[in-house]
C-alpha cells in the first residue's frame, strides 16, 4: 500500500546549426571580398533577387550544450478509499551557448537598380571580436499532490495542485545586459535577466463515472491549469546586447552608406542593439480541459 520512487539523473545535449566547416570553393574564403576587413564575404540581399549567404562564417552558427542535473521523490499511497500521491523534483539547468547574428556583415539593397549602382539601404554586422557566449543557469522545482478517490463503485473523484517554481535567470560569468525598460538610455548590466514569479500553484480535477455500473459506459471529464514557465531556451535571442555583445545596423536614412569594408566604421554606440527583457513577468499559463464519452 506504500511505495517510494527515488530518481537521479544527468542529460547532456550537444547541438549546432548553420555551422560552415568546409568551403567548397575558393572564393568562400577569400578575404580581399570581405566587408569586415580581414574576413571573408558577408551577405548581399536584394529585393527582388535571391542574394547570397556570403563566404566561409556568415551563415552565423548556433551551438548548444545544455546539462540537466535532475532529481526527484514520490511516494505512492493507499489509503481506504483513497489513492494519494505525493512528490518533487528538482532540477539544475546549464545552457551554454554560443549564437552569433551576422559576423561578416550584411549588405541589404532596396532595388535591383540600387544593387547595380552600389548603394545599400542597410548595413547590419558583429563588430570583431565581440563576444557571444552565455553560460545561462536556472534551477527549476516542481512539488504536486494528487488524490484519487473511490467515492462510489463506479464513480472517482481525482483532486491535485501542482506547484512550480524557477529560479531568477543568472549568467555564470555576470554578462547580463537588458533594457530594463524600453524607454532606458543604456542597458542594466549584471544580476538576473528577469526576476521569476512565485504565483505558479495550479490546481487540477477529474471525474471517471461509470452511469450503468455495468462497464459498458465511461464518463470521463476533467481539468487543469498548466504553467509556461520562462526557461533558458526562450532568452536566447535576448541575451547578446551592447556591450558584451555589439551588433549594430545602419540604414541610408542615417548615413551614405558605402559599399566597402569602410561601411563598419558606420556602426557606432547609437546602432548597437540591446534587448528589452520585461523584468517581472507575469504567469504565463495554459487551461486544459476535456469531456469524453465512451
Amino acid at each position: 500500500s506504500l511505495l517510494n520512487t527515488a530518481r537521479i539523473g544527468v542529460s547532456r545535449t550537444d547541438a549546432s546549426d548553420s555551422l560552415d566547416t568546409v568551403a567548397l570553393k575558393p572564393v568562400a574564403t577569400d578575404l580581399s571580398l570581405g566587408f569586415v576587413p580581414g574576413l571573408p564575404a558577408g551577405t548581399i540581399t536584394a529585393s527582388g533577387l535571391t542574394g547570397t549567404a556570403g563566404g566561409m562564417g556568415a551563415s552565423g552558427a548556433d551551438i548548444y550544450h545544455y546539462t540537466s542535473f535532475q532529481g526527484g521523490d514520490d511516494v505512492s499511497w493507499i489509503k481506504g478509499r483513497n489513492a494519494i500521491k505525493i512528490g518533487g523534483t528538482v532540477e539544475r539547468l546549464r545552457d551554454n551557448l554560443h549564437s552569433v547574428a551576422i559576423p561578416l556583415g550584411e549588405f541589404d539593397f532596396n532595388s535591383i537598380s540600387e544593387f547595380l549602382r552600389g548603394i545599400p539601404g542597410q548595413y547590419t554586422a558583429d563588430i570583431p571580436g565581440t563576444n557571444d557566449i552565455r553560460a545561462l543557469r536556472d534551477t527549476y522545482l516542481g512539488l504536486y499532490f494528487h488524490d484519487e478517490i473511490a467515492v462510489r463503485r463506479n464513480l472517482k473523484v481525482t483532486v491535485g495542485v501542482r506547484y512550480e517554481y524557477l529560479s531568477p535567470l543568472t549568467e555564470a560569468f555576470g554578462r547580463v545586459a537588458v533594457l530594463a525598460n524600453l524607454t532606458d538610455a543604456k542597458p542594466r548590466l549584471g544580476g538576473n535577466y528577469l526576476n521569476a514569479t512565485k504565483k505558479n500553484f495550479a490546481p487540477r480535477v477529474g471525474v471517471a463515472w461509470d452511469p450503468t455500473g455495468s462497464g459498458k459506459t465511461s464518463v470521463r471529464a476533467g481539468y487543469g491549469i498548466y504553467d509556461a514557465l520562462s526557461l533558458p531556451y526562450l532568452m536566447v535571442n535576448r541575451t547578446n546586447g551592447a556591450p558584451f555583445f555589439e551588433s549594430g545596423t545602419v540604414t541610408s536614412d542615417q548615413a551614405v552608406i558605402p559599399f566597402s569594408t569602410a561601411a563598419n566604421a558606420l556602426i557606432g554606440p547609437t546602432s548597437l542593439r540591446a534587448s528589452y527583457v520585461e523584468q517581472n513577468p507575469h504567469r504565463a499559463y495554459n487551461q486544459q480541459w476535456h469531456l469524453t464519452i465512451q
